[in-house]
């Protein structure tokens, strides 16, 4: 959307924290991260491209964590 994009993580085990990295085929990165419950993370992309994310749990009864596969999905208004 023109007027910002948004990226969501929820982590609601008790302790540790859940991740989403992020990053754009026109080279931004980031992630957003929650270590307890729903955070949005606010971002303005271009309206053209690719964003490819993935998520991680890092959560206390396994530390060293886990990441789902990448997915790579398509930035931008779908026309008609």
């Amino acid at each position: 959307m023109s007027y910002g994009d948004d990226i969501w993580v929820d982590h609601r085990a008790s302790g540790g924290n859940s991740i989403v990295w992020w990053s754009t085929d026109y080279g931004r990165t980031g992630s957003c991260s929650s270590s307890g419950g729903e955070k949005w993370c606010y971002y303005d992309m271009r309206e053209t491209g690719t964003i490819t994310i993935q998520l991680c749990s890092y959560p206390p009864s396994y530390p060293q964590g886990w990441c789902d596969q990448e997915q790579v999905s398509a930035i931008g208004n779908e026309a008609g």
